[in-house]
């Protein structure tokens, strides 16, 4: 299989930051996309990074471009969850046309990770899901805003 890997964000923008435990999404989701990247070329799929310096158009762009030269598996960006509300928690999977792949990939990382699975989410609102060739997913790992949850983040084995 082949994969395309995003992380969410970028540098003019951090995504969403916890003060209390000097988190910031882009840098914590850039961590996880490697370790991923890392994983899945272990297991013999192919993957492709996408580099975070570009904008999201650009991005889809990249992503469409790989798709038109060889079949893509999933484009699966990688993103942390934000809420208003502290208390707000779990991990679930953002898709357009990928259901049970969503929800596959939700219930296993919360599983794995020990939180709530929220499940998969469609969206029909983001760029990143409607606009590529291959089917897309955003993972929301978990509520960087949740000091409890936040806090797997310094788990060694997270």
């Amino acid at each position: 299989m082949t994969f395309i890997l995003s992380v969410g964000h970028g540098s003019r923008d951090p995504g969403a930051v916890n003060h209390r435990l000097s988190l910031n999404e882009h840098c914590e989701a850039y961590k996880i996309t490697w370790h991923l990247r890392s994983a899945l070329e272990q297991m013999g799929h192919a993957v492709y990074f996408i580099s975070c310096f570009q904008s999201l158009a650009a991005k889809i762009a990249t992503v469409n471009q790989r798709a038109s030269e060889s079949t893509i598996t999933a484009a699966v960006e990688i993103h942390f969850n934000a809420a208003e509300h502290a208390d707000a928690h779990g991990t679930e999977v953002l898709h357009y046309n990928g259901e049970s792949i969503a929800a596959s990939i939700s219930a296993r990382l919360s599983n794995a990770i020990g939180t709530a699975d929220r499940g998969a989410k469609k969206r029909t609102d983001l760029g990143w899901l409607t606009h590529t060739i291959p089917s897309a997913l955003i993972v929301e790992v978990l509520f960087i805003h949740n000091d409890a949850e936040a806090q797997k983040i310094y788990e060694h084995d997270f």
